[in-house]
């Protein structure tokens, strides 16, 4: 009887997990969704803040404005090897920080001005 008591004790607790599993997968599926698909862009150069060893990297888009960046180690090692160029940043999520706006960078595009 132990034994039945045990095996539909295990059996009850298992579903719980997977439906619980499940429903968090949908819920992530539908934010990844979203993110792709609700992206913006704002163009400015690249540049680092901060001091050693706390920078980070960001985009000034004026005088008076600055974001922080972040994206994926491919990215960041293209833009800090560009630093003071311009470029057109695509982002998803935009987050406050203690260091000001972060933005969630999903795709970067060099901006080339000639000089004629």
């Amino acid at each position: 009887m132990k034994k039945i008591m045990y095996v539909i004790v295990l059996f009850i607790s298992t579903l719980f997990i997977i439906s619980c599993t499940q429903k968090d997968l949908k819920t992530s599926n539908k934010l990844d969704e979203n993110i792709k698909t609700n992206t913006e862009s704002i163009e400015g150069m690249i540049t680092v803040v901060g001091n050693e060893p706390f920078t980070r990297l960001a985009l000034l888009v004026n005088d008076s404005t600055t974001y922080v960046l972040d994206c994926d180690s491919l990215i960041k090692s293209d833009l800090l090897n560009n630093q003071g160029k311009t470029y057109k940043i695509e982002y998803s999520v935009k987050e406050k920080l203690n260091q000001g706006i972060a933005l969630k960078v999903t795709k970067i595009n060099p901006i080339i001005k000639n000089d004629k």
